[in-house]
This record gives C-alpha cells, structure tokens and sequence, in this order.
C-alpha cells in the first residue's frame, strides 16, 4: 500500500530536496528552494495518506476482523 508512495513521491522529492539542502549548506543559510522542498502540497499530503493507511493497518489489528 504505501510502495507507490514511496517510488513516485518520497524518492523523486527526495532527489529534489538533497539538491536544495547541498545548495543551502554551501551558502550556510536556509534557502527559498529549501523552505520550498520542505512546505512543498505533494510531499504534506503524501505524509498524511500515509498517516491514514498506518492508522488503519493498526486499527484492524487491533481489532481482528478476520
């Protein structure tokens, strides 16, 4: 469940997010492209999907529907 999240999302913004980190530890500040990789729709809401589908996997284990 949480694979594709991982390989079209996590990876590909990660991939994005070290290039801004490596630029802003060269400059020794926070940079716009680094607020920018961290504030970024896509990655918060991947984050909180993935929030709900562990909440959920939890959830039926505790309650042992099967």
């Amino acid at each position: 469940m949480l694979n594709p999240i991982i390989f079209f999302i996590f990876i590909p913004h990660g991939k994005v997010f070290r290039k801004a980190l490596d630029n802003a530890l060269v400059q020794g500040q926070i940079t716009p492209e680094l607020t920018a990789a961290f504030n970024g729709p896509t990655v918060r809401n991947a984050h909180y999907a993935e929030g709900v589908i562990v909440a959920i996997i939890i959830f039926l284990m505790v309650i042992k529907p099967f």
